[in-house]
């Protein structure tokens, strides 16, 4: 304690005192010297308690220009004022502290709610993707039922022109039979290249995914084809 503040902010200095006195130019014989220095004041107030004298026997010694206290008080004095901005600096530390406490928790308050936000937009994200699949998978079925139709009625259609084929009487003359025979192979070629497409619908309705997990898998191969043929493009450019 110096003059009533803690010295806290130089705890390596006021360790030891022999160290301060080296550090400040005063041997400990001066000390000793210094106690058989008679006091002027003490003769002239007889009177004053022995307190008083004592302390005005240490502030005469401190003050005296040939005393080697001038550089204790000294020392004293820059102690008291190295502890005054230490309390300062402690203030201004514990507010720093405050305001870092404050913002720490602002911060994990953003960082929760910014969490939320991005959850709540994946799930969004999520529900929107498997809505689509689920609308795609059913338009997939539908076209899919919709060829098996027509495909069941071309092939009824042909079995009933293959029916009239055989039970039609072609007349005598060969060129009324030629003509028909040719418009029933062109009948049939149509028939046929019209069964062919149909087919080729069919099959690729049929290649379609019919689930959602399908669906999603198709998705992941085709963006995953289209990345690499765009990079194979850029790497061409």
């Amino acid at each position: 304690m110096v003059g009533g503040t803690e010295c806290g902010a130089v705890p390596e200095r006021v360790a030891c005192s022999r160290c301060i006195l080296e550090e400040i130019g005063v041997q400990e014989d001066d000390l000793s010297q210094v106690a058989a220095h008679p006091c002027p004041s003490r003769t002239s107030s007889q009177s004053r308690s022995s307190t008083h004298e004592r302390v005005h026997h240490l502030r005469w010694q401190c003050n005296h220009r040939k005393s080697p206290f001038r550089h204790v008080l000294r020392y004293l004095r820059a102690m008291d004022k190295l502890s005054t901005r230490e309390e300062i600096a402690a203030e201004a530390i514990a507010a720093l502290h405050d305001d870092m406490k404050k913002n720490t928790l602002r911060n994990d308050r953003a960082r929760r709610e910014l969490a939320h936000i991005i959850h709540m937009h994946d799930t969004m994200r999520n529900m929107a993707e498997e809505r689509e699949i689920t609308e795609n998978s059913s338009m997939f079925k539908h076209w899919s039922r919709d060829c098996e139709e027509k495909e069941r009625h071309y092939a009824q259609e042909i079995e009933r022109c293959n029916a009239e084929l055989r039970s039609r009487r072609f007349p005598l003359d060969e060129s009324l039979e030629h003509h028909t025979l040719v418009s029933l192979a062109e009948d049939c070629a149509s028939i046929e290249a019209s069964t062919y497409d149909l087919a080729a619908q069919l099959s690729f309705y049929r290649a379609l995914p019919s689930t959602v997990m399908e669906a999603q898998r198709a998705l992941e191969a085709m963006e995953a084809e289209f990345t690499h043929e765009a990079a194979d493009g850029v790497e061409s450019s």
